[in-house]
């Protein structure tokens, strides 16, 4: 039988960044302590809270959105229209700001929440749009910035901060 606990705080860096899990469920596999959860879910929760979260997007975090819809380098610039170069820089600032025009960047926030969230939740897609203030432009997202998901029975709870 697997030997299982439940840790206060994990921090996860599966996604290529920091995302701290609260209240997670561990298992222990060839005495290794990892997180028995659906990282599907999570991987949606994360990008759900990538939306608004209220900081810029690092480099990091683009690259996990670009990743986890299997799209080129020159697929994600199309979608965007800019250059696969354009692409490459802005992952390449790794855990910093991408630095990218903010116009870029609400469109990618806003259609990341188009590919996640529900065709219906007209309400909360407007909700993001609002959050996406100059404010959020103005703030660069030091390697501090995570995303923290609490556990409630199973039940995810993402907050961007």
């Amino acid at each position: 039988m697997l030997e299982r606990k439940l840790a206060g705080e994990f921090i996860d860096r599966g996604f290529g960044f920091p995302v701290c899990l609260q209240n997670v469920p561990l298992v222990r596999i060839r005495n290794t302590w990892t997180p028995d959860i659906d990282h599907g879910a999570l991987a949606r929760a994360v990008l759900l809270a990538l939306c608004s979260k209220p900081a810029r997007l690092s480099g990091d975090e683009l690259r996990f959105i670009r990743l986890h819809f299997e799209m080129t380098l020159q697929a994600f610039a199309r979608q965007f229209d800019v250059t696969h170069q354009a692409v490459m820089k802005w992952e390449s600032a790794g855990e910093k700001s991408t630095r990218m025009q903010w116009s870029t960047e609400k469109d990618v926030r806003l259609w990341l929440f188009l590919q996640i969230g529900s065709r219906k939740d007209e309400t909360r897609l407007a909700k993001i749009y609002r959050g996406l203030s100059t404010d959020v432009a103005r703030r660069s997202g030091p390697l501090s910035d995570t995303t923290t998901f609490a556990f409630s029975g199973r039940r995810l709870i993402a907050t961007a901060h």
